[in-house]
């Protein structure tokens, strides 16, 4: 137990955790008593758990490629209904990352065996599964998380806010090992307790902090955080669920992921992952539609719903692409202004305002594009529907040049 004038310096280690400032957490826990005396065992752990984070922090990779196909969704009777990538690790990694993962399962298996607090045993077991995680043991990553509650542990004196981070941490690497082992049943209660269990302690939209080394963009060699605990059990849960075929949930937790992200900071945080999920949920929206299509009109809520999943999907293709290279195309942008005509007919959105809301996605793909015919022609479709005669006129002879 900490004596009262570490208390400060602890308090300052707690809230460095929180938000990711992983260079403050260590110089503060190096600070701590040492060679085996009071905070000496609580100083390893977080110094372990700073040298992981930072590196990586520092590792390149591509979430476009990563997520390249995430959400879609396959044959009911294949082994993946819905494709549900699972998060990056770094095993066989360039840069000397197994070779770290290494030093750090040792030098806290040597910490294991000192006498510990509660609190102390349960921090360094999740730090310790995280090491297994990341370097892709994740039999041994199971058995250090399997013997821990899965009840969010009370507040602690050493990590009373950061404890909730670790505790997600460990309910994910269960249902990540339930999913690996085909028991999505088992791995939706353990997404599904982490986020209700969370949210007790928390508003919905404090969910998820983002580490201030994480850095996300447009362009390739990104350095945003491999994974993020809360993110991922939220939208974990929404996919299990969905490939369960409990739809009406799965929509609910998708939207409900959708919208916390929605707050993120920065926006550009995870963008091509939500663009993948905002794109599955309008598509199991539209099935549900579809069915209730011919019976009576969608109402002004649900309308509504669908015209704001095109706006943010408008605004994540924006923030995940760049102006297109010559001979470059997005596929992203072309689905989605397939989907925006298709839906907006789908839900009746005929008034001017409607058609408005159409146009403005429509403008943003052809810059997007580089004035891709299969844009055009549904600008074409709309402006002459809109009653704006000149610019259909407009847009058409562009289309005409371009199609030949």
């Amino acid at each position: 137990m900490l004596s009262s004038r570490h208390q400060s310096a602890v308090k300052e280690i707690d809230a460095a955790r929180c938000v990711g400032n992983w260079s403050t957490a260590s110089t503060l826990a190096a600070k701590l008593p040492r060679n085996g005396s009071p905070g000496h065992d609580f100083s390893s752990i977080v110094c372990s758990e700073a040298e992981l984070e930072e590196y990586l922090l520092s590792v390149k990779w591509d979430p476009l490629e990563h997520w390249k196909d995430d959400g879609t969704v396959q044959a009911a009777d294949s082994a993946q209904p819905i494709i549900a990538r699972y998060p990056m690790n770094i095993s066989g990694s360039s840069g000397g990352g197994d070779k770290l993962l290494d030093g750090l399962e040792k030098r806290l298996q040597k910490v294991s065996k000192h006498t510990l607090t509660d609190e102390e045993k349960y921090q360094l077991q999740v730090v310790l599964a995280k090491v297994y995680f990341y370097g892709a043991k994740f039999d041994q990553c199971k058995q250090a998380v399997e013997s821990l509650p899965t009840a969010l542990p009370d507040e602690g004196t050493l990590s009373p806010a950061y404890a909730k981070q670790l505790y997600m941490a460990q309910m994910v690497m269960r249902g990540i090992a339930a999913e690996i082992e085909g028991d999505r049943g088992a791995a939706h209660t353990m997404y599904n307790k982490a986020v209700l269990a969370f949210k007790e302690r928390l508003s919905s939209q404090a969910a998820i902090v983002v580490p201030r080394g994480s850095v996300s963009g447009s362009e390739r060699g990104f350095r945003e955080e491999l994974v993020n605990w809360p993110e991922e059990a939220l939208y974990r849960r929404a996919m299990m669920s969905l490939t369960l075929g409990d739809t009406a949930s799965g929509i609910g937790e998708l939207g409900s992921y959708i919208s916390v992200m929605d707050n993120v900071t920065p926006p550009t945080f995870r963008a091509f992952r939500r663009l993948r999920a905002n794109r599955l949920y309008m598509q199991m929206v539209r099935q549900r539609l579809g069915g209730d299509a011919a019976a009576q009109p969608p109402s002004a809520e649900v309308k509504d719903d669908v015209m704001l999943s095109h706006r943010r999907q408008l605004a994540l293709l924006k923030a995940t692409y760049a102006f297109p290279r010559a001979s470059e195309t997005h596929n992203e942008v072309l689905y989605e202004v397939d989907c925006a005509a298709r839906d907006w007919e789908l839900v009746q959105g005929f008034s001017r305002t409607d058609s408005l809301r159409l146009l403005e996605i429509l403008y943003e793909s052809v810059y997007l594009t580089f004035n891709s015919p299969r844009v055009l022609r549904h600008l074409v479709h709309t402006l002459v529907r809109f009653g704006d005669y000149h610019e259909a006129s407009l847009a058409f002879g562009t289309y005409r040049e371009l199609a030949g």
